[in-house]
């Protein structure tokens, strides 16, 4: 990608991402060939019935190396849905209000086709579930 320039303009498009199935992680992908930059990321977390308290965790990944990590501090109980979304033009801090769980995220922030974001949640339960997974992109063609 010798001729990627980070002001270039990019094609934007909505991504779907298949729901994971109950007690699993789902990622969100890089781009093959292409630099991919998020700037909105919505995803339902429904919780099953055991009492472990969960957080929403995403892990940044480069290839199979985990490379950092954002946690939200508030805390989703048993037996609840909530709406989390990661949106790259607010810069403040994690917040949540009801059922709505907001992430800050860095709109500068670059996919390679080797980074990925997995998105998962401490005391995930088997019977927990993320559905409804979307992300707004804009990808950058490579030269």
């Amino acid at each position: 990608m010798s001729g990627f320039d980070h002001t270039s303009v990019g094609v934007m498009q909505l991504l779907n991402i298949t729901n994971p199935g109950a007690g699993n992680y789902f990622t969100f992908p890089g781009a093959s060939g292409k630099r991919r930059r998020l700037w909105l990321l919505t995803f339902t977390l429904s919780t099953d019935v055991n009492v472990a308290n969960r957080q929403v965790l995403l892990v940044f990944r480069f290839g199979a190396v985990d490379v950092g990590y954002m946690i939200h501090p508030d805390v989703q109980a048993a037996s609840l849905q909530r709406i989390y979304s990661l949106i790259s033009h607010y810069a403040g801090l994690p917040y949540s209000s009801g059922s709505y769980f907001i992430f800050p995220f860095n709109r500068n922030f670059l996919f390679t086709p080797q980074t990925t974001i997995r998105i998962t949640a401490v005391n995930l339960q088997a019977g927990d579930t993320f559905t409804a997974i979307n992300g707004t992109v804009e990808d950058f063609i490579g030269d």
